[in-house]
């Protein structure tokens, strides 16, 4: 640190921190979301998200890929949000993914919702070699609807929520 500051970029702009991460598209696992709901967060285990993270994806891959092996049943081809394996393929990552089944480390899916760690290349959220970004999937999309306003320049410190939808925003 110096000066006793550190730089920690967030993103304040459409598509938030997703403009500037990795991309990598991890869901999580199922496990820590499980504990969630026996910690009192109720509808959000593993099993009731599932099919909002199946609703959002848009899963493209080359199936002949053998360092990113896809459970199909897990993931969904018709959703906003692009995701697939990056490509071209660092050398270095192989190597990485190579290394670690030697090491007794299964190949897998590790968005397949099983809890056994594996190892693969990474599933990323990238559409023909561009970043897809939450506003690129989710809002550009809807910005036509009637019952959404996209307000910039705009710091939010509250969502007021009903049951059923978002009301309002302070």
């Amino acid at each position: 640190l110096k000066n006793k500051r550190m730089y920690y970029p967030r993103g304040k702009c459409l598509g938030g921190s997703s403009v500037l991460n990795y991309m990598g598209y991890v869901r999580g696992s199922r496990e820590d979301y499980n504990n969630w709901v026996k910690e009192g967060a109720l509808g959000w285990s593993y099993d009731e998200l599932l099919p909002f993270f199946l609703k959002s994806e848009n899963l493209r891959y080359d199936s002949s890929e053998q360092y990113a092996p896809i459970c199909r049943k897990s993931h969904s081809f018709k959703g906003p949000l692009s995701v697939s394996v990056k490509n071209p393929v660092n050398p270095i990552a192989k190597c990485f993914v190579e290394t670690c089944t030697r090491m007794g480390h299964k190949l897998g899916d590790y968005n397949d919702g099983d809890p056994d760690n594996k190892v693969s290349l990474i599933q990323a959220t990238v559409e023909n070699g561009a970043r897809c970004d939450t506003a690129t999937a989710f809002l550009r999309s809807s910005s036509t609807q009637e019952n959404l306003t996209i307000v910039t320049h705009a710091h939010v410190t509250k969502v007021l929520l009903t049951p059923d939808a978002s009301v309002a925003v302070d």
